[in-house]
Formats: structure tokens, C-alpha cells, sequence
């Protein structure tokens, strides 16, 4: 699952031609230069490719922090079977540009609540039902959301 999900990460920052950083990336998507390229973009191409391995011991979450925001970040969640989303591990790609960032829900200091005043433990990100329903399911049984937000 690592090496699908880093070796994807890296595909996709070619794929939407990624130029200096992940925000001027969605600046281009929103006026049109780019197809995709947004955080949701990067999540929904990882998760549909971790789909394919068919994990039987992980799950697939879809997380989000401070959605429907100028902040806001879609990213994946992997847990093991019946383990709290809170104590899964964060895959986002969009984060670094086509690197793979990864660490535990509960540690990713840059999206915590009241992140301007120091660290204070607690985490914004929170688990999008819908959207890992779609990473959960048989992905023939049916489509995914058409969008990660209302605000896309």
C-alpha cells in the first residue's frame, strides 16, 4: 500500500503538471489552466488506486480539515480494521507537492485547532462519511460523490 501510494503521489504531480507549489497548483485549476490538481483530486486518484489492491487487514478513510474553507484539505486515512479514524495514519498528497506526506491523525500539527497559538493536540481532521463509503465499497457497485465539498 506504500509503495502504491508513494509511486501514485509521484505520477500525479506530472500527470497535473504541478509547478512551484501545491496552492498555485488550485490557483491555476480555478482559473481554468489546470484539470485537476486540488487536494480532493490528489485523494480521490490515491484512494481509487489503493482501491485496486483490495486490502483485507487496512480500511480506506476519506479525511477533511476545516472543509468548506479557504483552508480547507481533502486526504486519505488508513486504519486498521475496526480502528478509530482518529488513530489511523494521514496519506495526503497534495500537501508537498507529489511527496507523500504520511503521519498520525492526532500529530499533523499544521491542520489542529487554534494552530496560530502554539500546538494544541487537536486535530481538525475529521472523517467525510460519503466519501469513504465510496473508498470502502466495491468500486463497480456504485459511483463515487461528485464532489468532496460544497464549496467545489
Amino acid at each position: 500500500m506504500s509503495y502504491t501510494a508513494h509511486t501514485t503521489a509521484r505520477r500525479l504531480k506530472k500527470e497535473y503538471r504541478v509547478v512551484l507549489n501545491p496552492e498555485f497548483t488550485v490557483f491555476l485549476y480555478n482559473v481554468g489552466m489546470r484539470k485537476r490538481g486540488w487536494c480532493g483530486h490528489w485523494a480521490e486518484d490515491i484512494g481509487a488506486e489503493l482501491i485496486k489492491l483490495e486490502p483485507n487487514t487496512l480500511v480506506l478513510h476519506w479525511g477533511e480539515a476545516y472543509p468548506n474553507t479557504t483552508s480547507e484539505n481533502n486526504a486519505l486515512v488508513v486504519t486498521a480494521r475496526n480502528q478509530r479514524f482518529e488513530d489511523g495514519i494521514l496519506i495526503d498528497g497534495w500537501r508537498r507537492a507529489g511527496r507523500l506526506f504520511w503521519c498520525p491523525v492526532k500529530k499533523d500539527d499544521e491542520y489542529e485547532a487554534e494552530q496560530h497559538y502554539g500546538h494544541s493536540g487537536i486535530t481538525m481532521w475529521k472523517e467525510n462519511m460519503k466519501w469513504s463509503a465510496w473508498l470502502q465499497s466495491d468500486p463497480t457497485a456504485e459511483q463515487k460523490p461528485k464532489t468532496a465539498s460544497a464549496t467545489r
